[in-house]
């Protein structure tokens, strides 16, 4: 099958805007492609190992917009609907089932558009990026910090709030993923035809002020839906509609310049709006789901 058909395989109902949504996949995959000269991207395919390992059993979670693999306890995940909802994390483990669900205190929910899991001492920490802006009309966004709660709380609070803009003004970003190794918070724009990757250095002690997402690379990587570090701090996953983009840092390098190097394109399985990836805690793996019901948690087996 073609990319398209992939896009709707097995879809009984197919919606105008997941059609024209299809369309600017392939269009921009190919021109993508183009640009490169038709090599740095396809010679590093691959096509690893996919398989649906459940379907989320919470039907409150009505659209997963953004995925992350605890750091703190085996087998459970964390995710969150997109705009519309309460200020809500929702858990559940590799065969779909419901963990519970968390509320984050003292906050809104505008656009939340993706969560990632980090290390920060002796223990997991979330990020819930606030970053939603279709329009590209915000000023401000934000992005939350909490030590990862525990399955007995339905409460939690959030231990810093991030205020940030980016310097050339407002963005359209769906994609957050955060490298403990260096502190380091990137952000993907959403963009027909290529991405920009922007950086925050992540702030030792709360602060008031706003702070500046300095462009970093720009990528060939059309419509960026979602992003995440591995854990070891080597790899970087952007992922678009369709597939998804594999950067990886050598040990002597900056993220600038491993951004700047051909990704590896990995081929994902067909979702309806599939907006959410992550790695597994062995930094190989990879997670998804997707915005439409029923959800699907699929797991794919990269190669080395």
């Amino acid at each position: 099958m073609n990319r398209f058909t992939d896009y709707f395989a097995g879809r009984s109902r197919i919606r105008t805007s997941e059609v024209l949504v299809a369309i600017m996949v392939i269009l921009a995959c190919q021109i993508a492609r183009t640009e490169d000269g038709e090599t740095n991207n396809q010679r590093y395919a691959e096509s690893p190992i996919a398989r649906q390992l459940a379907t989320l059993a919470n039907a409150d979670i009505l659209e997963s917009s953004g995925l992350a693999a605890s750091l703190d306890t085996p087998n459970l995940f964390w995710t969150h609907n997109d705009s519309g909802d309460s200020p809500r994390l929702f858990a559940f483990d590799h065969s779909g089932r419901d963990l519970g669900m968390v509320s984050l205190a003292d906050i809104t929910a505008i656009d939340w558009e993706d969560i990632a899991s980090f290390r920060r001492g002796n223990r997991g920490w979330l990020l819930v990026a606030d970053v939603g802006d279709n329009a590209r009309r915000r000023k401000t966004c934000q992005l939350h910090l909490l030590p990862e709660p525990t399955l007995d709380e339905r409460a939690a609070t959030v231990h810093t709030t991030i205020h940030f803009r980016y310097e050339s003004g407002p963005e359209d970003c769906e994609a957050v993923g955060v490298d403990s190794s260096s502190n380091t918070i990137f952000l993907a724009s959403k963009a027909v035809f290529r991405c920009e990757i922007f950086a925050i250095e992540m702030p030792a002690m709360p602060t008031e002020r706003v702070l500046v997402a300095r462009r970093i690379a720009t990528v060939s990587v059309p419509l960026a839906t979602a992003l995440d570090i591995s854990p070891d701090g080597k790899r970087a996953i952007v992922l678009t509609y369709a597939d998804a983009y594999e950067f990886q840092r050598r040990d002597d390098q900056s993220w600038a310049n491993a951004f700047r190097d051909p990704p590896r394109v990995i081929k994902m399985p067909a979702r309806r709006q599939g907006e959410s990836i992550c790695y597994d805690t062995d930094s190989r793996s990879l997670f998804l789901t997707s915005e439409r019901l029923p959800t699907p948690l699929w797991k794919v087996e990269r190669k080395p």
